[in-house]
C-alpha cells in the first residue's frame, strides 16, 4: 500500500478529512427549508428539476448509475461555499474512478 492510503480490511482510507463543524453551520441554514425525501438536502438534482425550462429526459432502463440525465448543482450547493468546495475537491477524484 503506498503512502497516501491506510488500509482497513478490504477498503482504503484515503488521506483527506474535511471540517465537519463548517459543513454542520451550513446544514443548520438550511434546516427548514426545502427538504425532500427523509430531511435529505440535495445538493446536485437532476438538470430539469433544477432548470425546470429543459426537457424530461427520456425513459431508461437503469436509473441507478445517474447517467441517464444530465445533474446540476442545487440552490442548496450553490448558497453552500464550504460543501461547493467539498464538492469541487471530490469531482476530480469521482471521474477518476467511475
Amino acid at each position: 500500500m503506498n503512502e497516501i492510503t491506510t488500509p482497513i480490511g478490504d477498503r482504503i482510507k484515503l488521506p483527506i478529512s474535511f471540517d465537519a463543524e463548517k459543513m454542520l453551520d451550513e446544514y443548520k441554514r438550511f434546516k427548514s427549508v426545502d427538504f425532500e425525501y427523509y430531511d435529505v438536502i440535495p445538493l446536485r438534482a437532476p438538470a430539469h428539476q433544477v432548470d425546470t425550462s429543459l426537457p424530461f429526459p427520456p425513459p431508461a432502463e437503469d436509473y441507478a448509475d445517474g447517467s441517464w440525465t444530465d445533474w446540476l448543482d442545487t440552490n442548496a450547493l450553490k448558497q453552500s461555499e464550504y460543501l461547493t468546495s467539498v464538492v469541487d475537491f471530490l469531482e476530480p477524484i469521482l471521474k477518476l474512478i467511475s
